[in-house]
């Protein structure tokens, strides 16, 4: 970041309320994950409730909890990220069309589903 000189283009929060994170998600242009070691990851869901379009790194459960839904990647080099950024920032038509789908993959993540699941797999025991 600093190499790149994009210090004043990257917050790095830690830990932030959900008042403050509520309003990060509201000024994304987009989310990305370039995580190795997530399970089930929330803050994707989360993004893709926000309409924020997803770039992730194929890793651990990443793949289960995006499914088919926005960009997943197999290799981390920051030029490729750059670059599906850049275009999830300028075509419009592309970004919409990721962001259906995450929005089709989010409802799959339904806390009622959730519940619903859960009740129906207590039932059969």
């Amino acid at each position: 970041m600093h190499r790149l000189g994009l210090h004043s283009a990257v917050i790095l929060t830690g830990r932030v309320s959900d008042a403050a994170l509520a309003g990060f998600y509201a000024l994304a242009d987009v989310y990305v994950c370039m995580s190795e070691h997530e399970g089930f990851c929330i803050p994707l869901v989360e993004a893709m409730v926000h309409r924020i379009p997803i770039i992730a790194y194929r890793a651990a459960g990443i793949p289960y909890t995006m499914g088919s839904a926005g960009v997943l990647l197999d290799d981390k080099d920051p030029a490729l990220v750059a670059q599906v950024a850049h275009l999830l920032c300028t075509d419009t038509s592309y970004r919409k069309q990721i962001i259906a789908g995450q929005l089709e993959q989010a409802q799959k993540w339904h806390p009622d589903l959730a519940r619903q699941a859960m009740s129906t797999w207590l039932r059969a025991l």
